[in-house]
């Protein structure tokens, strides 16, 4: 693989780790009839959280897989979701 894939299969990968983000939201908001356009929030806590806390996996390993406010682990699926979800994407891009 080139280097001339390197940063679209990286911009893949962080698209989909963005949009396995977006579906781990609706698939948690849903079945308890919360809005999906509000906040996202800590599921222990309720504490909103800054943009920086939104990204994708990086905010996981950041915060050490806890929630700042209340120090409450972050359930795995979540960055488990997002690397799947970025690893499919590029496959996806690549075949």
């Amino acid at each position: 693989m080139g280097r001339a894939l390197l940063l679209p299969i990286l911009s893949v990968f962080i698209l989909g780790s963005c949009l396995s983000s977006f579906l781990m939201v609706v698939v948690y908001r849903l079945p308890r009839q919360e809005s999906l356009g509000g906040r996202s929030h800590c599921e222990h806590c309720g504490k909103v959280l800054t943009p920086w806390q939104l990204i994708p996996i990086w905010s996981f390993l950041f915060l050490k897989g806890k929630c700042r406010n209340c120090l409450v682990p972050i359930n795995r699926k979540y960055p488990i979701s997002e690397i799947v979800g970025g690893i499919l994407l590029v496959i996806l891009y690549i075949f």
